[in-house]
């Protein structure tokens, strides 16, 4: 009796795994997904069940590198484009770091360019996370020699330099030449226009 009982504890359970795993494996012939289709006007299906696909949300890394990557009317990437996280922003920044970490710092591209000028400039975009992480080290970077300018949420212009802020991107753009200087206005559109 007790072997009897055994087996039987033993049978009904491998039973009913072995009907849930046959079941979940099992496809719909074409031709029942054809009848099933025409009656509900859904096209057919090899699946039992059709999932919707969730909504996937961009990378904001591959967002932040597209800002630059993506070609850049009046300008030429003259070196690869570089992606920082925080490790990598004391190497690029040499002792700025901690400013920005701080400040909720996620990441930094960083760009070689040249105008179509032939002005050679740095363009750095600096993903802070929030808005009010840009303003904030905006508002600490602040310098004397400087000039506010209308560009994103706020900018200002300095000698070679033009930095901004739109949204939680905080942006400086670099010239070596008073060519590039030139330019940097143009470049702050268009990147501007990206981040819309």
């Amino acid at each position: 009796m007790k072997n009897a009982l055994f087996a039987l504890l033993v049978a009904i359970p491998t039973a009913l795994i072995t009907w849930i795993v046959a079941r979940g494996a099992y496809e719909r012939p074409l031709g029942e997904c054809q009848a099933a289709a025409k009656t509900t006007n859904v096209a057919p299906t090899n699946e039992v069940t059709a999932k919707a696909e969730p909504e996937v949300e961009s990378d904001p890394d591959e967002r932040l590198s597209d800002f630059v990557e993506k070609p850049l009317e009046g300008f030429t990437i003259t070196d690869e484009v570089v992606l920082y996280g925080r490790s990598g922003l004391f190497e690029y920044i040499n002792g700025g770091a901690p400013l920005y970490i701080d400040r909720n710092f996620r990441k930094l591209v960083a760009a070689e360019m040249k105008s179509n000028g032939g002005g050679d400039l740095t363009c750095d975009i600096y993903d802070m996370r929030t808005p009010s992480d840009a303003k904030s080290i905006f508002d600490a970077e602040n310098s004397t020699n400087v000039t506010t300018a209308n560009f994103g949420d706020a900018a200002r212009t300095g000698s070679l330099s033009l930095v901004f802020r739109k949204g939680q991107y905080y942006v400086k753009l670099t010239a070596y030449d008073t060519k590039a200087e030139a330019t940097l206005p143009n470049l702050a559109r268009v990147l501007l226009t990206r981040m819309e």
